[in-house]
């Protein structure tokens, strides 16, 4: 039997290809410059420094930090995420001797609800939940009724990996330093980092963990986390921790950690190979891509928008989401559809609970998840209408639903 064209509708998960000049740059980087940067004076460390000093000064221009060193270089948004959550739970703590106030929102992925729910568990916070609606919104009214006097953090993701649902991140940030400026603003950018413009200073935002290898479309292994001046101030005492320590190549007489950013939060030898790739990858950022590729999800959901037997999810409004678009088939799991687009149509997708529990049991879908589709900036309409013509191949064995399925 001949071989199915692959057709790659995963883009939520990682991107691929990926952007132009990443492989070559970070095959170049460990021929030629593959050195430790900080860690001598020689020729590759100083070359490997470049790379470092460069990816980090990228970022800031991305979300228009104030400083390049108020981007920390991390292991994957997860790991900032990790260093964000915990570093100002495990501080506030400290200083008040009592469970702190923390809220998360009913769509964060387990980066950020399982990282939070540690600190419940530990005695260490006290967890809400600021609910969302059908379409996955989370408004802002919603969140100040989880905040009190003694909420420290809010941690909310941009975007929904789910849903695609974009969240009113500027609304919360101005609502939050209105009626709490005490508590910090944490945003999960893994779904939008250079996909929607992000700009820290005017969305209020005091922590923001960003995805490379997604949006960015550079390696995995790297991410970064921007620390905002109320978070690590340039005099006093940090309103953060470092839940990490090791060499840093600078103050090795010390015991302690350098209290001065990036190097308070960088400990250990960096990725900078995933560097090279970050670089590169800056090189092709695009915000005008997501509207082409809104458009294709848009044909998709027109397309069976009056099949019973099919149930999408999320915003209607195209305007309203990123490129992803999740559904249901009636009568067959979303497992096992995914396994038979794949096996029998050569095309990639996502199921299941994608790494987001919370959202699912918030819109009832709980517990075989969703399929979820999403697409890039290099994906086509020869992709979408194979993906069409395959959930069509489907249905024509699939008994009508019992009753008609609302769509949202």
């Amino acid at each position: 039997m001949a071989a199915q064209p692959f057709v790659y509708l995963d883009h939520a998960a990682t991107s691929w290809p990926k952007a132009p000049g990443v492989a070559e740059a970070m095959s170049k980087f460990l021929a030629e410059d593959a050195g430790n940067p900080g860690r001598g004076g020689h020729a590759l460390a100083q070359a490997a420094q470049r790379v470092m000093d460069e990816t980090r000064a990228g970022l800031a221009k991305l979300v228009n930090a104030e400083s390049p060193d108020r981007i920390v270089l991390t292991y994957g948004c997860t790991d900032a995420l990790n260093l964000a959550i915990h570093g100002v739970v495990t501080w506030a703590h400290h200083h008040t001797n009592r469970p702190v106030g923390l809220v998360i929102s009913s769509v964060e992925h387990n980066a950020v609800g399982r990282t939070a729910d540690a600190h419940r568990c530990e005695g260490t916070a006290d967890l809400r939940m600021a609910q969302c609606d059908d379409e996955g919104f989370v408004s802002p009214e919603a969140v100040l009724a989880q905040c009190d006097e003694h909420t420290v953090l809010v941690c909310m993701t941009h975007a929904s990996n789910v849903l695609g649902t974009i969240q009113p991140i500027s609304e919360v940030g101005a609502a939050l330093r209105e009626r709490f400026p005490d508590a910090l603003f944490l945003v999960d950018a893994a779904q939008t980092t250079a996909v929607l413009p992000i700009d820290v200073r005017a969305m209020g935002i005091d922590l923001l963990a960003m995805g490379i290898h997604k949006g960015l479309r550079g390696p995995t292994g790297i991410g970064a986390l921007y620390v905002g001046p109320r978070v690590f101030p340039d005099e006093g005492e940090p309103r953060l921790v470092c839940c990490r320590q090791g060499g840093t190549g600078a103050l090795s007489r010390d015991l302690t950690m350098p209290q001065r950013l990036p190097s308070a939060l960088e400990a250990g030898t960096p990725n900078t190979v995933g560097m090279a790739g970050t670089r590169a990858a800056l090189r092709s950022v695009d915000f005008g891509s997501i509207e082409h590729e809104r458009g294709f999800l848009a044909r998709v959901r027109a397309r069976f928008a009056g099949d019973p037997r099919v149930t999408f999810y999320g915003p209607a409004e195209a305007g309203r989401r990123t490129a992803v678009l999740a559904m249901n088939v009636h009568g067959h799991d979303p497992r096992e559809l995914a396994a038979v687009l794949d096996s029998s149509f050569g095309i990639a997708t996502r199921a299941g609970l994608l790494c987001s529990p919370l959202c699912h049991q918030s819109l009832g879908t709980y517990p075989d998840g969703v399929l979820r589709i999403s697409v890039g900036p290099q994906s086509t309409e020869a992709d979408v209408d194979a993906f069409c013509g395959a959930l069509e191949s489907v249905l024509s064995t699939t008994p009508a639903a019992a009753r008609p399925v609302a769509t949202s």
